[in-house]
């Protein structure tokens, strides 16, 4: 069927083409159209007459210049658009993606399908809209796992699960390390609407945290290591409040509902949140030396925030691995690891290769904003070894 619509749209794509190299020029056709309707008098006018106007067309025609003529020319196109087509979609195409009998996909659809039509057929089937979040956003497809959860909140307003999902969704979905406004409200309801939810603990806390808000972050933590058992994930979590009481001790600023910036040199080496996981200390490792260009030693003060981090090299734009620091720390060496990440199933680990970021914040934001000073390592892997990494340009 592909192949048969691809040849049917080259054909109409050629007609578009050869129609007007064929057609004579408008005057030419002009003149013929006289010609024929000549003829059709020649039995009413003397044949004099006929003759005479007859000849005097004839003539013109035949004056015409006959530049129009592009008959090779469309014998050429006939030959080479059909063979660039094809080189083109070799070179450029992907007719695998385009195979319906992947196993998985086509049952992907056909759940997406079945779902589709139940909630067509019942539109307050909760258990349909929720599994049909759960897989748009599996899929990374945020507009539409958006679009369910929401569905799922406007039907169940009090519905933890889904406040939940939706603010990692809107988290995903925006492609940066902090919180987003609304994912942290939504949190802050779940949390209210069930104090066990531990994945509404650990987000709330990682968005208090971001946000500088430590002792926020430490009673979402306190609370969740009260629901865990013994074992890597709630030794993860105690590891991040030992971050949060060191942030705290480090910084007499700090205090609930006010950003501040980074914690003091003497703080963590890794200050972001992580991502509980039942294999702590396993996994993919980066060793990252960041250091600044001399050239660029003037434009800072040692007060801004220096963020690093990792992204996939093709893949979602949301980091994988953050880590802070002071700029007055620099040169300084950190370690990104999956303890780094910022939402589950969305570390080092699930990615091969990596583009790797240091970036200096006079803002104490980790989104670049012009002025903002930074250096870049494209597709790295773990072959590489360590990496040294220099902070060199400006972002414009």
């Amino acid at each position: 069927m592909f192949l048969f619509l691809s040849a049917l749209a080259c054909l109409v794509a050629l007609a578009f083409v050869l129609v007007p190299l064929l057609r004579s020029a408008p005057e030419a056709r002009r003149i013929r159209h006289r010609l024929e309707a000549l003829d059709a008098l020649k039995e009413d006018l003397p044949a004099a007459e006929w003759s005479r106007r007859h000849d005097a067309l004839q003539r013109e025609l035949a004056a015409m210049p006959r530049s129009n003529d592009h008959r090779l020319t469309a014998a050429l196109v006939v030959v080479l658009v059909p063979v660039l087509v094809v080189l083109v979609y070799r070179v450029a195409g992907t007719p695998e993606a385009l195979d319906p009998m992947d196993p998985r996909a086509t049952e992907v659809r056909e759940v997406l399908g079945d779902l589709a039509a139940a909630v067509d057929e019942n539109p307050e089937d909760v258990e349909a809209w929720t599994r049909m979040g759960l897989i748009w956003k599996n899929l990374q497809q945020w507009p539409a796992a958006d679009a369910a959860w929401r569905r799922v909140l406007f039907l169940e307003p009090d519905n933890s699960f889904a406040h939940v999902e939706l603010a990692e969704t809107l988290l995903f979905a925006s492609g940066r390390p902090e919180m987003p406004p609304e994912a942290a409200a939504l949190l802050d309801r779940a949390v209210e609407l069930d104090p066990t939810n531990q994945k509404a603990l650990w987000l709330s806390g990682m968005g208090a945290f971001q946000q500088g808000r430590f002792r926020e972050a430490l009673v979402d933590w306190e609370r969740l290591d009260t629901l865990l058992p013994a074992g890597g994930v709630k030794d993860q979590v105690n590891e991040q409040m030992a971050r949060a009481r060191a942030a705290l001790a480090s910084d007499a600023h700090a205090s609930a509902g006010v950003a501040v910036q980074a914690p003091a040199a003497g703080a963590a080496d890794r200050p972001s949140p992580a991502t509980p996981r039942d294999d702590a200390g396993a996994g993919v490792s980066l060793t990252v030396t960041v250091d600044l260009a001399p050239e660029l030693a003037g434009a800072v003060s040692g007060d801004e925030t220096v963020f690093v981090f990792a992204r996939a090299a093709s893949g979602p734009p949301m980091p994988l691995a953050v880590q802070r620091f002071p700029a007055a720390a620099l040169p300084r060496t950190v370690t990104l690891t999956d303890a780094d990440a910022m939402a589950p199933n969305m570390n080092l680990s699930s990615f091969d290769t990596w583009n790797v970021t240091a970036r200096i914040s006079a803002s104490g934001n980790a989104t670049a904003s012009p002025g903002d000073l930074q250096g870049v390592r494209e597709a790295v892997t773990v072959e590489d070894g360590d990496i040294a990494l220099r902070i060199n340009e400006r972002v414009r």
